[in-house]
């Protein structure tokens, strides 16, 4: 069965889904969902199942979505090439990533980089993914100038992903990761992370850490790191 997330407001969720032109088009078009077809919608904290009569969604069932359990999963992602950053936003999102900083590193190669002119268009590509996965919830994502924004608690993991790091490894910090409140992955850019910046994370106890001796690309280290917290949480 098809999941919509839906964010426009509605007067009476419980009983119809009025749809935006963007959902309709997706529903009627795109997949070609046919009338009396029932689909599942997301909205306001409630997952629904209802029937798409041709123009809106005449609710059936409702029940409230359950909290996450477990800890939440930060990415802390330099910005990449602008060509990568969409592909990274779908698979993060599909690899059940909670937050998505996106970081102005000092070897990010896009500069004045204008978040909220993208912003649109980046929550649309974390909404179909989210869609496509079966998630209950949408991602966050939120830009980031400097890692001093980056604000994690006494109860979080960070882990920095270095690949000049030979003494300590992810695998090492992945059990029992159900003790934390929330689990930091801080990765570079195409060219990684400068020393000064490792100095200033390991002068906050962050913990830096390698993925093994291959050096990957950002969005093949990521995308191992998350699916083997991923794994390890489950």
């Amino acid at each position: 069965m098809h999941r919509f997330f839906i964010t426009n407001n509605q007067d009476n969720p419980t009983e119809q889904i009025i749809l935006t032109d963007d959902c309709f088009y997706q529903i009627s078009r795109a997949l070609r969902i046919t009338p009396n077809e029932d689909i599942e919608i997301v909205y306001g904290g409630l997952k629904i199942i209802g029937n798409f009569d041709g123009e809106k969604v005449i609710v059936k069932a409702y029940d409230k979505i359950k909290p996450k359990k477990g800890p939440k999963t930060i990415l802390v992602q330099g910005i990449p090439k602008n060509q990568k950053i969409s592909m990274i936003l779908q698979k993060v999102t599909e690899l059940d990533v909670d937050e998505i900083l996106l970081w102005d590193s000092k070897r990010s190669v896009i500069k004045a980089f204008e978040f909220e002119s993208r912003e649109e268009r980046y929550n649309k590509i974390i909404r179909e993914a989210a869609e496509q996965t079966g998630r209950d919830e949408l991602p966050i994502i939120k830009y980031i100038s400097n890692l001093n924004e980056v604000g994690p608690g006494s109860f979080d993991l960070v882990l920095v992903l270095y690949e000049d790091e030979e003494k300590h490894y992810i695998r090492d910090y992945l059990t029992n990761l159900n003790q934390y409140e929330n689990i930091y992955i801080i990765i570079g850019p195409e060219g990684g992370i400068t020393k000064d910046e490792i100095e200033f994370s390991e002068s906050k106890g962050w913990n830096i850490v390698s993925i093994g001796k291959n050096i990957l690309r950002t969005d093949t280290a990521i995308f191992f790191a998350l699916s083997s917290i991923m794994l390890n949480k489950n």
